[in-house]
């Protein structure tokens, strides 16, 4: 006698996780501005938000500030910076010298409408600022580093991230950098010299070393920026096997 004998039906439902790539950051707009007069120990000077003419961050999640001066005194340094009456996050500052240049890096997450910058310095002969805003960022800052050269290494932490980077000199033209695109820069007359704050800003697309360098400057200063990272993307794949018959014979 010969009889059937069915394996029954397996599903077998597999899945896959899948993630996008980061998405570039983007730069929504820039500015700069310049006040050429000498700024005291714990002096306060204030940059209108009309000063940056154009400036839009309305939209953006970010504002990053770009900052440079000659240092005057053995007292010296950006102290403190607010925006639309937000207080700002110091990155990085770097440059302590007297008679020399000094940069620093502030940022603020969700800047909302534009406003006025307020600093509070110490010892600065003039002072030049930037504005950079952002859209596609996530919060906080990445890596950042400072230094008193023309070039600042630097060891990126995300792909896609966005770095931005400074170069302050005590003298004109305006620093520029050949491996970066090109930032807004900005020239100041102080005591009958130039004062010049160069800035750039590049999109680095895979983690790592990273250098960025300008033609000439006393100081320089650089921070990372990452871009919001998407959600997994889940597909699932389900596999049904078909029943199979396997033919037996027994004997009697």
């Amino acid at each position: 006698m010969r009889f059937i004998k069915s394996i029954p039906v397996v599903m077998v439902v597999l899945t896959l996780a899948a993630t996008s790539a980061n998405a570039a950051i983007i730069v929504d707009a820039t500015s700069s501005a310049a006040k050429n007069t000498y700024l005291g120990t714990g002096a306060t000077v204030t940059f209108l938000a009309s000063a940056f003419s154009g400036f839009n961050l309305s939209s953006s999640d970010k504002l990053v500030v770009v900052l440079g001066s000659e240092v005057a005194s053995a007292t010296n340094g950006f102290n403190s910076a607010t925006y639309n009456g937000q207080t700002m996050n110091l990155v990085v500052q770097k440059g302590t010298a007297q008679n020399f240049p000094t940069a620093a890096i502030f940022y603020l997450d969700n800047p909302g409408a534009a406003g006025d910058l307020v600093l509070n310095v110490s010892g600065m002969r003039g002072l030049a600022a930037s504005v950079y805003a952002l859209s596609g960022t996530t919060t906080g800052v990445g890596a950042s580093n400072g230094a008193t050269t023309n070039s600042v290494s630097l060891t990126t932490l995300n792909d896609n991230s966005l770095v931005i980077a400074g170069a302050m000199y005590s003298g004109s033209p305006i620093p520029t950098a050949s491996n970066l695109t090109a930032g807004p820069g900005i020239s100041y007359l102080y005591s009958s010299a130039n004062k010049s704050l160069g800035t750039s800003y590049e999109t680095v697309a895979t983690a790592g070393s990273f250098t960025p360098t300008f033609d000439h400057g006393g100081v320089s200063v650089a921070a990372e920026f990452a871009p919001v990272i998407p959600e997994p993307a889940t597909l699932a794949i389900g596999v049904v096997g078909l029943m199979m018959v396997l033919p037996r014979r027994r004997t009697r």
